[in-house]
């Protein structure tokens, strides 16, 4: 998991009554998406998300505008600000919106194509919210038929919601009908191939028996239709699908994982497209999280990659993590104490250093302490290794507060510009808890280290120390 936990969201939609069908039939047009804020924003940038994600920068006077070629309906979502709006369009598409950053999730109001249908994904997007569980945990601990049977309850809520609408306000085209019908497809599998790995996370002591039965879903999922990536649900599946089946392969510790991720996508998919974009998506999320691990394989991912875009884009943010590979010099930095003492990173040398960067408002920061606690006395008695926790946090005094009614050990320290801070800028951090081991010669061991709660970090410092 990277970061901060990221749990299945369900962008399920579904059309009552529609008949299933292809999306294979291709042709080319011009579709335009345009918009206008309602209350300028100083250079602001709005983000089409799709396959690719396309940014632009806002005009002064709020207006905004997107052109493209497309051959079939799709889904995509317009990003600003920390909002996301879903948006269906169709080849040949002018879509218009309004959107008021003051609003609750920018309140859009639609004209042109499509008007009906994308004012309807809006409130469908609301309604799907309040229908997500309270307690992950809950829900990815149930047992196989008692997960499966709620997550039909959630689906059926959901087209129940649909249907009232549609004799509320009106049914739905019919591209747009077919397009839903496809994206429930792959939610109804996503939703699916999630529960074991979650149920591993969860529940660290059990091991879960699925049936013989449990994957024969995928057997009528069409995998290797490039169509269907204009589907966000379809383009979650297939990295969840090979980390599925990486995942039920035999223990293979002499290939990494993204290794074995490049070896599924070569086996189980033929189209060009699909693979260029699994290579793609793969290898980047690897980079951030493992760039040790991506080192290696540069050259094979080189030459599988057949779009150059994508191979021009991995190039660029492979060289962005390049100074933070093993045996690279840690960069340096000098943050204050709980006392108010300045400590420099390098003033450690000499000493595996094991950095906690977190906040007291991040929940899973928070669920790493206990372990962080255990971990500092498993290593109590060796004067080689310490521990530093660098805070975000903006309100140092609440900060202060968190440190001594937890009487947290090791290095407490505070960045001094939060998220613009040094340590944030140095080693791409861009979610936290984000936990780093430097040497004792002061270079890197890993930029992107296993938390405390994974039980091969302890493994892994020992190892650090001989």
């Amino acid at each position: 998991m990277r970061y901060i936990l990221i749990l299945s969201v369900f962008f399920i939609l579904f059309a009552s009554g529609c008949k299933e069908a292809s999306l294979s039939k291709t042709f080319s047009q011009k579709i335009t998406i345009q918009g206008k804020l309602t209350e300028v924003i100083p250079d602001a940038t709005m983000t089409l998300v799709g396959q690719d994600a396309t940014p632009i920068t806002v005009g002064k006077d709020g207006s905004f505008v997107f052109n493209m070629s497309l051959g079939h309906s799709a889904f995509f979502s317009l990003m600003y600000d920390q909002v996301q709006i879903p948006i269906y369009v169709q080849a040949g598409n002018k879509v218009n919106v309004i959107i008021n950053p003051k609003e609750y999730r920018g309140a859009p109001k639609f004209t042109g194509d499509n008007a009906a249908e994308n004012t309807f994904l809006q409130s469908f997007e609301e309604f799907k919210s309040k229908q997500q569980p309270s307690d992950y945990k809950a829900l990815y601990t149930l047992d196989e038929k008692s997960f499966i049977d709620t997550t039909e309850q959630m689906f059926t809520s959901l087209n129940q919601f649909t249907k009232d609408y549609q004799q509320k306000n009106g049914t739905f085209s019919d591209d747009f009908a077919k397009t839903l019908n496809k994206e429930i497809d792959f939610l109804t599998a996503n939703s699916k191939l999630t529960y074991p790995s979650y149920y591993k996370f969860f529940e660290k002591e059990k091991k879960l028996m699925l049936s013989d039965s449990y994957d024969s879903f995928l057997q009528n999922i069409d995998l290797d239709e490039p169509t269907n990536l204009q589907l966000p649900a379809y383009r979650d599946f297939v990295k969840m699908y090979i980390e599925y089946m990486v995942s039920n392969e035999e223990a293979d510790t002499s290939k990494t994982d993204i290794s074995k991720s490049f070896e599924q996508v070569s086996r189980h998919f033929k189209d060009d497209k699909i693979k260029s974009y699994l290579y793609h998506v793969l290898i980047k999320d690897a980079i951030a999280y493992n760039v040790n691990e991506v080192a290696p394989i540069m050259s094979e991912y080189a030459a599988l990659q057949t779009n150059e875009s994508y191979l021009k884009e991995t190039n660029k943010a492979f060289d962005v993590w390049k100074p933070l590979l093993a045996g690279s010099l840690a960069p340096d930095f000098t943050y204050q104490d709980i006392r108010g003492k300045s400590i420099p990173l390098s003033s450690l040398k000499g000493k595996v250093v094991y950095i906690d960067v977190w906040a007291i408002w991040c929940g899973p920061c928070l669920a790493e302490l206990p372990h962080l606690e255990s971990l500092q006395e498993i290593f109590k008695k060796n004067k080689d290794i310490a521990f530093m926790s660098v805070s975000i946090d903006q309100d140092k005094a609440a900060w202060q507060k968190m440190v001594k009614e937890k009487s947290l050990k090791g290095l407490q320290l505070i960045a001094d510009q939060d998220w613009k801070s040094s340590i944030v800028r140095d080693y791409h951090i861009e979610g936290i808890p984000r936990f780093i081991i430097i040497g004792k010669d002061g270079n890197i061991i890993d930029a992107n280290a296993a938390r405390p709660s994974n039980e091969k970090l302890t493994r892994k410092l020992t190892k650090a120390l001989i």
